[in-house]
């Protein structure tokens, strides 16, 4: 919640095949609306275009950032997800993803390659728990532990 109004992200993203195996290398859009938008845009999806929602993830997300690097801590109902973006206008992906991988000593061979969509059909299928369409905190859904 910023300047307390609640906001949704609207995400579209495709992976680019690169060099570099440990890093991933997407194509991204994004657009923020607020709550009477998400509205609107459901309508227009459903309604206009007659798209079926499949699935919603619900999340808390916290994003550090400076002039090199965005670095998001996302808290989903089944685990939590550390992304870390470039963001230099005049470094290398590559570079600036490895230093903040050292910088918070991580082990760039433990990240999950894939989307959280399916990380959480993956934690879901090895744990024995039917997904549900609606990824939300409530204590009465059964969710999978990372």
């Amino acid at each position: 919640m910023e300047n307390n109004v609640e906001k949704s992200k609207i995400s579209w993203k495709r992976r680019i095949d690169n060099e570099n195996k440990n890093i991933n290398v997407e194509e991204e859009i994004e657009v923020e609306l607020n709550a009477n938008q998400v509205n609107n845009l459901q309508t227009l999806l459903e309604q206009v275009l007659k798209m079926k929602r499949i699935e919603s993830y619900q999340r808390y997300r916290n994003v550090f950032v400076n002039s090199d690097v965005e670095i998001v801590v996302d808290k989903y109902p089944f685990g939590i997800a550390l992304e870390i973006e470039n963001k230099s206008k005049t470094k290398k992906g590559e570079d600036v993803i490895n230093k903040w991988v050292k910088e918070l000593n991580l082990n760039i061979e433990e990240r999950y390659k894939l989307s959280w969509d399916d990380k959480y059909t993956s934690l879901c299928k090895e744990q024995c728990i039917a997904p549900v369409k609606d990824v939300i905190f409530d204590e009465n859904i059964i969710m999978p532990k990372a």
